[in-house]
């Protein structure tokens, strides 16, 4: 439903680029698992913490915004594949890809918002549940030099898988670009501090799991006319994420 609804806004010639991009993302790549019912143990919280940062980082990902008059409504759709430290063995079984379907508009000239969808049926044990995933946030423009901006950019994100857990994310992060002949390059400091509500009822997993995990983004960006390819990749303390975003602009 979502690659449907997606879909409507690209027009027939640009179709084929975005099903290349999203399914090509995902040829070596699984959704994660969002099932932690395997990790209930006294060690629970040690275990499922590295991997609530990998899930928390992926949903809190912000989209990057270019900032023109041109093109005010942005629609397209990016993927993000986190890579655990190996000594985060838990995270490391775990792991995987989520595809987003994203939705920026430029509502002045140094404010954007921006938001995404997401979701996927997975089984835990004999049944079946629907993880669903939703964000918004905002890009605000610190700085009136197009191309060369200091930018602050927030999302907040849920994530409901309602046999397992509700992960409710907050990420925040100020960055730089600099334009570079046809393309930008961007680096950025960033937070990222989420709340997973434990819904298993097994003894002893905990309630709640929190945490906190600063980290650096570095990316660059390409365009062509409406078209707005950005890899991007974010470092910190429990591992690695890697993300590939797809946009199309709108009048």
């Amino acid at each position: 439903m979502t690659l449907v609804f997606l879909l409507r806004f690209f027009p027939m010639k640009h179709r084929f680029i975005l099903l290349t991009f999203l399914f090509g993302s995902g040829l070596h790549a699984q959704w994660p698992s969002f099932d932690v019912s395997n990790a209930v143990g006294s060690d629970f919280t040690d275990k499922t913490t590295p991997y609530f940062s990998m899930i928390s980082s992926e949903i809190g990902s912000h989209p990057f915004v270019l900032r023109t008059a041109d093109y005010r409504f942005r629609a397209g759709g990016s993927y993000h594949y986190y890579l655990p430290y190996p000594k985060y063995e838990y995270a490391q079984q775990q792991r995987g890809g989520l595809p987003f379907a994203e939705g920026i508009i430029i509502v002045t000239s140094n404010l954007a918002l921006h938001g995404m969808v997401s979701g996927v049926a997975q089984s835990t044990g004999s049944e079946q549940s629907f993880v669903h995933i939703q964000g918004w946030g905002f890009r605000l423009f610190l700085t009136d030099t197009p191309g060369n901006d200091w930018s602050l950019s927030t999302r907040f994100s849920t994530l409901n898988n309602p046999k397992n857990y509700r992960l409710t994310t907050l990420d925040a992060m100020l960055d730089k670009e600099w334009q570079i002949s046809t393309f930008h390059l961007r680096t950025g400091l960033g937070s990222n501090t989420y709340k997973a509500a434990i819904f298993i009822d097994t003894e002893p997993a905990p309630s709640t799991v929190r945490g906190f995990t600063p980290y650096v983004s570095l990316g660059a960006v390409f365009w062509f006319q409406s078209i707005v390819f950005t890899p991007d990749m974010r470092l910190s303390n429990n591992g690695v994420q890697l993300t590939l975003s797809l946009q199309k602009g709108f009048h």
